[in-house]
């Protein structure tokens, strides 16, 4: 049997008290490294597997000026995008999409539309513009036995 001179559990006590101090601050300073770092922009940005970026957002055009659109909707407010040359209008013609143009008298304003972006030049541009149709709600038709209110005839 080992006998432990007080010397000896003083020595041990500060040793885990210093061990558990240091071992807590290297782990808090290692997450809070970890915590702090942006995945999203680390990961995407300068690299160079990543060539293009896009987004989407749907909304009417309320305004269009000197290449540039500001799309509204309803529930996110509105933004202004520049276009990128040639970009690309999509119509409906007898209710099929028409043949893309790059022709920027097709931009009609106060339409719903469906609006892509591309990351150019350290902002998002539109790339292309599908107007979308407006569709009428669909008539629903009750089963009237269903709902017990069916009426039935007598011969």
């Amino acid at each position: 049997m080992v006998v432990m001179t007080p010397r000896i559990v003083v020595f041990i006590v500060i040793s885990l008290v210093i061990g558990t101090i240091l071992g807590y601050a290297i782990g808090a300073r290692a997450n809070d490294k970890i915590m702090s770092t942006n995945p999203a922009t680390v990961q995407t940005d300068n690299h160079p597997l990543l060539t293009n970026r896009s987004a989407s957002a749907n909304g009417k055009i309320t305004k269009f000026e000197n290449n540039e659109i500001t799309l509204t909707n309803e529930t996110s407010g509105s933004a202004n995008f520049k276009l990128v040359e040639n970009a690309l209008i999509f119509k409906l013609n007898n209710g099929a999409i028409s043949s893309p143009s790059s022709d920027l008298k097709n931009i009609i304003l106060d339409q719903q539309v469906g609006v892509n972006l591309t990351y150019v030049e350290g902002e998002y541009r539109v790339a292309s513009i599908t107007y979308t149709p407006i569709v009428a709600p669909i008539p629903v038709r009750t089963n009237p036995a269903a709902s017990g209110s069916a009426t039935t005839s007598k011969n």
